[in-house]
């Protein structure tokens, strides 16, 4: 956090040399690089089948910044980022009371729902190639990560009590987890048109590579609303994850002063 409170200062202070402050407000769709995977392996008397899924901790970025245009053509920024909306669903196979003889599975089973909240920081340095009314421009910075999240699952599947004896009732998980800040690497490369003196609307590209480390996680089973004692391993494969991302954005900025 006082890494965070410098970069936020010095992108502040830098306000005796300023030509033009300005705020920015975004909104982007991200697409990640290497998604977290969840798998699903379940035999039944023999008969295997799998199944596969991308986990998303939010798809659309909705952000706002701060800074200056500097000297020349160059601009200090700092972006407050969040991804709102971030839950998905998913239905897999749901044991019913039929006639099983044997049976195996890993993953998960049923409906599962995960909610998640993703909070980023991204202090840049662009550089503006014209000073045209079209203006392409880069940007470099670093990007500062946190996330939490929730993950529910609910499904029918058996329970072995016995030699060879099981009885089938309802599972409920609840998986959280969350981490400190991580640090990783941003850069974009956009485009800027006015549409007045003070105002101007911008589309870019930005990329982002960073492997996050979840530092607390939790597991909590039940079985037909008694809590089972399951070893954590059997759900935590990894606590990093690869949060490296594209996305496209687009936005308005505003210079609080004229040029």
């Amino acid at each position: 956090m006082k890494f965070i409170a410098t970069v936020i200062l010095l992108v502040t202070c830098v306000s005796s040399a300023i030509c033009q402050p300005f705020v920015r407000l975004n909104l982007g769709y991200a697409h990640s690089y290497n998604p977290e995977q969840v798998e699903r392996v379940l035999m039944i008397d023999g008969v295997l089948s799998e199944d596969k899924i991308s986990l998303s901790y939010g798809r659309l970025i909705a952000g706002m910044g701060l800074g200056y245009n500097v000297k020349d053509n160059f601009a200090v920024e700092c972006i407050f980022s969040i991804r709102p909306f971030s839950s998905e669903s998913f239905t897999f196979y749901e044991f019913e009371e039929e006639d099983i003889h044997s049976f195996a599975f890993q993953g998960p089973l049923g409906k599962m729902n995960m909610e998640s909240e993703v909070y980023e920081i991204a202090p840049m340095i662009s550089y503006v190639f014209s000073n045209s009314s079209w203006k392409p421009y880069i940007k470099l910075g670093v990007n500062l990560l946190k996330v939490n999240y929730k993950k529910k699952e609910d499904y029918m599947a058996p329970l072995i009590v016995g030699i060879s004896e099981f009885v089938i009732g309802r599972y409920e998980r609840v998986e959280q987890g969350a981490g400190d800040w991580s640090v990783g690497f941003q850069n974009a490369f956009g485009v800027m048109h006015n549409l007045s003196e003070r105002v101007l609307i911008t589309s870019e590209i930005g990329m982002v590579f960073y492997t996050y480390h979840f530092t607390d996680r939790s597991n909590e089973v039940r079985f037909n609303g008694d809590v089972l004692d399951t070893p954590d391993s059997w759900y935590f494969n990894d606590d990093k994850v690869d949060f490296s991302r594209i996305s496209l954005n687009i936005g308005v900025t505003y210079y609080l002063t004229s040029d």
